[in-house]
């Protein structure tokens, strides 16, 4: 079982919309005694010079690179200086979703924190900066945090319990969180009413364990369920009901042609919830 986060991975592009995922990775680091670690991923470049072209597009493009990286240091020995945590600063070349994953890995990362746009446009699962085409290449937990609210502290976590034997591996991870927040915790069940009666007796042997778990940590804990037939448009309108600050979910992804046009449950989570989602793969 996870003690704690140890490496926090952030994706930085020096915008505006980028800043809610640092202050809550910093806070995050303060709590957990994690290291921080800012990347800055440029896609791919193929510079092509014709015979008798100047190289000079070349000698910008080292002089940007340049920049970038001292701009990194800044900001790197800023976020040091002012909140004292361990920050340290990395630069990778790649499509974004392959790229960040990779890093993450070779940096030993247990969390990423992605920002998320309220528009939502740049995380379709056919556009290639997807937070859930990350989710599908990383192998450690990924923390999506919109951009137009502030979340520092997640003191009300809902957890969603689904029929999957593999549900509570999310809760391990989400551990520490709840530890070093006091939070309480929603355990929120959403039924589709043509569930069988195996698979409800599967919800409530979660739910029991779920519950046993959090309660030797003494955690405050209610149960809910709900007949539904879209279970992760309830979960989102379960969050904002109960003014959650996180939602924690066991990622699965859908794979096939059916995924290039529809949404599965953890994307619409992902995609439409205003609240920062914490996704947790099963190994």
């Amino acid at each position: 079982m996870k003690e704690s986060f140890k490496n926090i991975i952030i994706p930085v592009n020096f915008s505006e919309s980028s800043d809610n995922a640092i202050r809550t990775g910093i806070a995050m680091c303060k709590r957990h005694s994690a290291v921080l670690h800012l990347v800055y991923l440029k896609e791919d470049m193929n510079l092509i010079f014709p015979p008798g072209k100047s190289p000079q597009i070349l000698e910008m493009v080292v002089e940007a690179d340049v920049a970038v990286v001292a701009k990194l240091e800044s900001q790197a020995n800023k976020i040091m200086e002012e909140n004292e945590i361990v920050c340290f600063y990395h630069t990778a070349e790649g499509p974004y979703y392959k790229t960040i994953s990779s890093k993450a890995k070779d940096l030993k990362g247990d969390l990423i924190i992605l920002e998320k746009n309220r528009s939502g446009s740049g995380f379709s699962l056919l556009k290639k900066n997807s937070i859930y085409r990350v989710l599908r290449y990383s192998g450690c937990a990924i923390l999506t945090v919109p951009n137009e609210r502030l979340f520092l502290n997640f003191k009300n976590i809902l957890f969603p319990v689904r029929p999957l034997r593999s549900a509570l591996e999310k809760l391990y991870t989400t551990l520490p969180i709840i530890r070093k927040n006091d939070s309480k915790v929603l355990l929120f069940s959403p039924l589709k009413p043509e569930l069988k009666e195996e698979e409800r007796q599967t919800v409530d042997e979660l739910m029991q364990r779920a519950d046993q778990l959090m309660s030797e940590d003494k955690v405050p804990v209610e149960r809910e369920f709900k007949v539904a037939h879209d279970l992760a448009r309830e979960v989102v309108k379960k969050a904002i009901e109960k003014k959650s600050d996180l939602i924690v979910i066991t990622a699965t992804i859908t794979k096939g042609i059916k995924a290039a046009f529809t949404r599965d449950y953890t994307q619409k989570v992902i995609e439409d919830s205003p609240i920062p989602v914490l996704s947790v793969k099963t190994v």
